[in-house]
């Protein structure tokens, strides 16, 4: 899981890349189990772990200091975009 509020973690690996390596990733549709869709989780930053912090939605949510809790875009929305319209599952 990726939890660094869209930079690059310290080994250099984005949300980006880490969506594309999962995509890339799914041996199953190889022998035969048909895919029909992905899911990722979560749509917004999940605060599950009883803190505001680690972030790892595709759209981050300032749930303290912005009482609109607008949603920003992280990189791996554009990326997203792209897998789901270009993979025949």
């Amino acid at each position: 899981m990726l939890t660094d509020n869209g930079a690059a973690r310290s080994d250099g690996l984005t949300r980006s890349q880490h969506l594309l390596n999962a995509v890339d990733s799914i041996r199953a549709r190889q022998r035969g189990t048909p895919i029909i869709g992905m899911l990722y989780w979560s749509l917004t930053d999940n605060y599950e772990w009883g803190s505001y912090r680690p972030r790892f939605g595709p759209y981050s949510v300032d749930v303290i200091g912005d009482s609109t809790l607008t949603r920003v875009p992280t990189d791996v929305v554009e990326t997203y975009r792209h897998v789901i319209a270009s993979t025949t599952w």
